[in-house]
């Protein structure tokens, strides 16, 4: 059976209590006899993870996550994410907490007066260097593009791919940053979607029946 890779709907859920999220990078150690290591970074940019954490549901919630996993056929789909720790980006730096951290909206290139297309990016500066992160998945009705500090009106976006297309090439050097929101695709790490029916105090006469499901954990797929 083939399915479609990836969905384009979001998924509108978070968890409660012990919720997770954060990036995940993958890194090969050698311990040598001796104690010292050696290091070998496998990936150049990291994927994040997302657990839900504990969480006791109504069934309407229960219900819709149920749906929804049926739809994704498990693992099998794609689909978006909202990150509530990292999903929109600035048209100027944003700082950190600690000098020297910021993060911007930018693009894969400046104008040479010829290319119009163009791939929403989000930057993460430090002292050491500036990582570059490529948007695949904008949120409509929040992207807001600039070229040289000006927002312009006069271009098209591609939701699916985060590919901007100006109406004219923006000129020789011209820098092109934006600002908006955005998903993560992202795919459930597993096949299955465990819940839990649980009575509580179960020693009472009159006892309240909850649903309570296992962590629906979900990771990001590179596209």
């Amino acid at each position: 059976m083939t399915t479609a890779s990836f969905l384009e709907i979001r998924l509108e859920f978070w968890g409660e209590n012990g919720a997770q999220a954060g990036p995940a990078f993958n890194t090969s150690i050698l311990e040598r006899g001796n104690g010292y290591e050696k290091r070998n970074a496998n990936w150049s940019a990291p994927r994040r993870s997302f657990s839900t954490g504990d969480r006791t549901q109504n069934y309407s919630w229960l219900e819709y996550l149920i749906n929804f996993q049926v739809m994704t056929k498990g693992a099998a789909r794609g689909f978006r994410f909202r990150d509530p720790s990292d999903f929109d980006v600035t048209n100027g730096f944003r700082n950190s907490a600690q000098t020297g951290f910021q993060t911007r909206g930018t693009t894969n290139a400046n104008g040479n007066g010829s290319n119009k297309v163009f791939q929403l990016q989000k930057s993460y500066a430090n002292p050491i260097e500036t990582n570059n992160r490529a948007i695949k998945k904008p949120v409509q009705g929040t992207v807001h593009i600039f070229v040289n500090g000006t927002e312009s009106t006069a271009w098209t976006l591609d939701y699916t791919t985060g590919l901007v297309t100006f109406n004219a090439a923006p000129s020789n050097g011209a820098v092109v940053n934006w600002a908006g929101q955005f998903d993560v695709p992202v795919r459930f790490e597993n096949d299955d979607l465990i819940q839990v029916l649980r009575t509580q105090p179960p020693d009472r006469a009159v006892a309240k029946t909850t649903w309570f499901f296992t962590p629906a954990k979900f990771r990001e797929i590179r596209l």
